[in-house]
């Protein structure tokens, strides 16, 4: 049964395409899932955001480092 709520999806052999992409895992760029790293000011609004090869912590460190104010407090999702 596919389609809209109980509605059969007309043609079987021709399913919808799924949504989003569904792998698991960190993004890569062998993957074809770049990661992009980003911060925004609080008060200003301003955001930055940058396309990199990797999410440790060394590239990490220095994309905040480069796009926050000395002395700024960092709040990180993790």
């Amino acid at each position: 049964m596919r389609g809209k709520k109980g509605i059969r999806h007309p043609d079987p052999e021709d399913p919808p395409r799924r949504r989003a992409n569904k792998q698991r895992g960190h993004g890569t760029f062998a993957n074809d899932r770049p990661p992009v790293v980003g911060v925004v000011g609080r008060e200003t609004g301003a955001i930055a955001l940058e396309v990199v090869e990797r999410t440790d912590q060394e590239p990490l460190i220095a994309f905040v480092t480069e796009h926050t104010e000395p002395g700024a407090v960092v709040y990180t999702d993790e």
